[in-house]
């Protein structure tokens, strides 16, 4: 194994060689319970860089330096490594970070933004750093992951904060600045799938009604009563789900309330589950229940049984046919 020599020096936080961005990665990032180890433990791993013409380059731990820097620190110190091949750099920054926590999506993309800009050719990319990074080895996928640094702080904020992966990215890409903007609140309070509904199907309605995605948000908050918008963001987010999902399929809603009007009108037990197909595509349905014992098993039974004994079962399977 290659030995490393290194030194360690006492810096100033207010030193000019932090201007030097070229190994910093983590631009979205929670900073509370770092922040809060710094001050009750202060720095108990200092960062590392490589010393170049005089002057030093950091390369691991910008967050603990800017977090540092919130916090007053006038000087750390800095371990400083002869080490001057790019590539070693990156593999021992990239699998450092590993080795204790999991590299985000956006960290994922401001490296390979890093690498590219330092001259680093595609084909040592493909062989190695899409390898260390989990992704798959080939440049388009390393052009995807670069477009994300190209996006608004914002969006890297609710990348990092939902976790989003890079399916989903895909549709955010597809949106405008303006309109990132503006759906952010929306999707925030929302699960990561349906983050990708709203996506698509806020999409599909625009270019089906050649509409804005401003003006379908603007005619959902005129259908939405003043009470219900003032009320906390999360309630809101999943009406606007609801709205779009009418919206999208509006055909499939009115049957679904068929449905559900049906089953009440039999007198459907509530803690019997009768689950379609999806989107009524097929004449087929799942029957589910519970039960801790045989006394429970049988009474769900008979209920089923006294129930397929009535005439208003078949409107279950003929409702649709009736339109």
């Amino acid at each position: 194994m290659k030995k490393v020599l290194r030194k360690r020096v006492e810096l100033g936080l207010d030193d000019p060689c932090w201007r030097d961005e070229r190994f910093r990665f983590s631009y979205v990032f929670e900073k509370s319970n770092l922040k809060e180890s710094l001050r009750l433990s202060g720095l108990i791993y200092p960062p590392w860089g490589i010393e170049e013409k005089g002057s030093l380059v950091l390369v691991s731990g910008w967050k603990r330096v800017l977090l540092l820097q919130e916090l007053g620190w006038s000087t750390i110190p800095v371990e400083v490594k002869k080490e001057r091949d790019i590539i070693s750099i990156w593999q021992q920054l990239i699998l450092e970070n590993k080795s204790h926590r999991e590299l985000s999506l956006v960290d994922k993309a401001f490296i390979l933004k890093k690498v590219m800009a330092q001259g680093v050719d595609q084909e040592k990319i493909i062989q190695n750093f899409c390898g260390w990074l989990d992704i798959p080895p080939q440049m388009s996928w390393v052009e995807r992951y670069v477009r994300i640094t190209e996006l608004d702080k914002a969006s890297l904020e609710f990348i990092y904060q939902k976790k989003l992966p890079e399916y989903i990215i895909r549709f955010w890409l597809e949106y405008s600045a303006e309109e990132r903007q503006l759906l952010i609140p929306w999707l925030v309070p929302l699960s990561q799938n349906k983050i990708k509904e709203v996506l698509e199907w806020l999409k599909e309605i625009a270019l089906r009604d050649n509409l804005t995605p401003e003006q379908i948000v603007a005619d959902f908050n005129r259908s939405s009563s003043t009470e219900e918008v003032s009320k906390s963001l999360a309630p809101p987010a999943e009406a606007f789900r609801d709205y779009l999902r009418q919206k999208r399929y509006p055909a499939y809603i009115q049957a679904l309330a068929r449905y559900k009007s049906i089953l009440k009108e039999i007198g459907w037990p509530e803690d019997i589950e009768l689950s379609p197909f999806p989107y009524f595509e097929k004449d087929e349905f799942q029957v589910s229940f519970t039960f801790s014992n045989e006394k429970e098993f049988r009474k769900k039974v008979d209920q089923l049984v006294k129930l397929n004994k009535t005439s208003g079962i078949k409107k279950i399977f003929f409702f649709q046919k009736n339109d």
